[in-house]
C-alpha cells in the first residue's frame, strides 16, 4: 500500500529502473509510483531474483531495513537529479507478509506532516458487520453493544491500519508519528521506531517556505 506520492517521479522513474532486480523489474506492468517503490521494496529485501526468495517470510527487522533502504534511495536520486529543485514526498507505505506488518508515514521535509495514518487493534469489532456498534446493528454504537459480545463474542488480537479512523469511536485508533515506522510482529505486539535517513535528504516546499536562494537558502 501507497498513500502519497514520490515527487517528481518522471524525473527519478528511469535511474530508479535501474536499481530494482530483474525479477522486481519484471513484475512492475504500469507506470505508477506506487508499483516501482514496491519493486525497490522487495529487491532490498529479498536480495535475489530465485522464487524461493520471493516467497519465504523475512524478519520484520529485515522488513524495516529494507523499507528505510527504499526511502533513502528514493530521496538520494532526488537530490542527484534535481538538487534544489526538488519537492517533499509524502510516503505512506505499507507491507505484510501475512503474519508480520510494516506501515510507515514519512514526509521529508523539516516540520511538515505526512498524510495521517493510523492503528488500532480494537476497531475489528465495529468493522465487522457481524459485531454490535455496527451502524447497521440493531444497537448502533450504543452501551449496550458491549453486553452482547460478551467473552465468547470478543475478536481475537488484531491491527488495522486507515488513513483515517473508520469507526464512530477515535479513541480505538492511534496516529503514527512523524516519520516513523509501526512493526507490528508474529504475536500482534505493535510499536513504534523512528525511521532513520539523513535530514539533509529533507526537500524545500515552494508554497510553505517560499523560494530558495541560489546559495539554497530563503
Amino acid at each position: 500500500m501507497h498513500n502519497g506520492v514520490i515527487s517528481n517521479f518522471s524525473s527519478i522513474r528511469r535511474d530508479m529502473t535501474s536499481l530494482l532486480s530483474f525479477d522486481a523489474y519484471c513484475n512492475v506492468l504500469g507506470s505508477t509510483d506506487s508499483e516501482h517503490a514496491a519493486a525497490l521494496y522487495m529487491t532490498n529485501l529479498t536480495n535475489s531474483s530465485t522464487k524461493e526468495a520471493w516467497e519465504k517470510p523475512y524478519p520484520l527487522k529485515k522488513m524495516l531495513e529494507a523499507m528505510q533502504k527504499t526511502v533513502v534511495q528514493i530521496l538520494t536520486l532526488q537530490k542527484r537529479t534535481l538538487g534544489e529543485a526538488n519537492t517533499p514526498n509524502s510516503l505512506n507505505f505499507c507491507t505484510t507478509d501475512g503474519t508480520k506488518m510494516l506501515a510507515i508515514r514519512f514526509r521529508n521535509h523539516v516540520s511538515q506532516q505526512p498524510p495521517s495514518l493510523y492503528w488500532s487493534e480494537f476497531a475489528g469489532r465495529t468493522l465487522n458487520t457481524k459485531f454490535p456498534g455496527d451502524p447497521d446493528s440493531k444497537y448502533g454504537g450504543s452501551a449496550d453493544a458491549g453486553r452482547e459480545i460478551g467473552e465468547a463474542g470478543a475478536m481475537g488480537k488484531h491491527t488495522i491500519i486507515a488513513s483515517e479512523p473508520t469507526t464512530y469511536d477515535e479513541k480505538e485508533w492511534n496516529l503514527i508519528k512523524r516519520n516513523c515506522a509501526l512493526m507490528v510482529d508474529e504475536d500482534g505486539i505493535e510499536r513504534e521506531v523512528e525511521i532513520e535517513y539523513d535530514e539533509g535528504l529533507n526537500a524545500r516546499d515552494p508554497k510553505f517556505d517560499g523560494p530558495a536562494d541560489a546559495d539554497g537558502g530563503k
